[in-house]
């Protein structure tokens, strides 16, 4: 039986980590907050964005108020090595929605992929016929 391809809400056991781009991504990012990013990204695995109401991201990341609101100053400010955003941010007064970049394009990658698997899979089928 063929392996199908994991669908985009389930869980993959491992997201890309390059260092050489980890770095270049967090030069700029102060200690502590390079390891709220690292803890966030792991919240956003796999689909690279999630949305939360503040007192959950706090709880999830083991932050105060005060502290999430500066992780995500810094974060809002903070652009990569190429002068791209690290992460996307969108504030309202119930949800903070979190996104990271990279993630995002990779989760876009991936369904592109499973997009042209299946219509080769659809082609050799119709053919076959």
């Amino acid at each position: 039986m063929p392996r199908r391809p994991p669908s985009e809400t389930e869980r993959l056991p491992w997201f890309k980590f390059f260092p050489d781009k980890w770095k270049l991504h967090t030069r700029r990012l102060p200690r502590p907050i390079k390891g709220t990013w690292i803890d966030i990204c792991a919240e956003l695995w796999p689909t690279g964005q999630v949305s939360h109401p503040p007192e959950v991201w706090c709880r999830e990341l083991g932050l105060t108020d005060p502290e999430l609101e500066e992780v995500l100053t810094v974060l809002r400010h903070t652009t990569d090595g190429e002068g791209k955003p690290i992460a996307v941010i969108t504030v309202s007064p119930d949800v903070i929605t979190l996104g990271c970049r990279w993630m995002l394009a990779e989760r876009k990658a991936r369904a592109s992929q499973r997009s042209r698997v299946q219509h080769h899979r659809a082609d050799a089928t119709g053919k076959e016929t």
